[in-house]
């Protein structure tokens, strides 16, 4: 997936932050000339931090920023399937060993304990699932 941006922000850890406008589901959509239903993303933009590369970049510099189809689906592996796969052992053990109120409660726990472990996973790899920069515009 790739984007172009602009760089907003260099904080002092030399982070960069940039602005992207969000995409909505019609900018693909081969509609969308003809389509009346009003976007309501199209005006808004969402600041991300990325990781600069080989560039040196300064505030107001237009870049296009792209994220690997496989960090996309492995971070949302982390953030969906794992957690929803935690439900469902966690129910599974509790009805198995106690019933239903037991299924309720061991879904719930492992639930919570998943969505723990994926708070400290994207802690310790925060920089694995940024988007890069990967060319400068101007």
């Amino acid at each position: 997936m790739k984007q172009h941006a602009t760089v907003v922000n260099i904080d002092s850890n030399h982070h960069i932050w940039v602005s992207a406008a969000r995409q909505s589901a019609c900018g693909s959509c081969q509609q969308a000339k003809n389509c009346h239903q009003p976007s309501i993303f199209q005006a808004h933009s969402l600041p991300i931090k990325v990781q600069s590369g080989a560039y040196h970049l300064q505030v107001g510099d237009e870049v296009s920023i792209e994220i690997a189809e496989q960090t996309l689906w492995q971070g949302l592996a982390y953030l969906y399937l794992y957690p929803l796969l935690a439900l469902s052992i966690g129910a599974s053990i509790g009805q198995y060993w106690a019933g239903e109120s037991a299924a309720i409660g061991g879904a719930a726990l492992l639930f919570a304990l998943a969505l723990v472990h994926v708070k400290q996973l994207t802690k310790r790899q925060n920089d694995k699932f940024l988007p890069t920069v990967i060319k400068k515009l101007n």
